[in-house]
């Protein structure tokens, strides 16, 4: 997998294995604060 774009036919391509698929997913950890922040905004604006 080269690009986020390609996650979703990486993963189908997984479910499609008759047995254990791994799908390596790189992260960047430079983006963690935002997701961490974005998810706290999804949490409180749910509650």
């Amino acid at each position: 997998m080269e690009a986020n774009v390609d996650f979703r036919s990486t993963l189908q391509q997984a479910f499609s294995e008759p047995g254990p698929s791994l799908v390596v997913v790189p992260i960047d950890y430079r983006e963690n604060p935002i997701l961490t922040r974005k998810l706290g905004e999804l949490i409180t604006a749910n509650a």
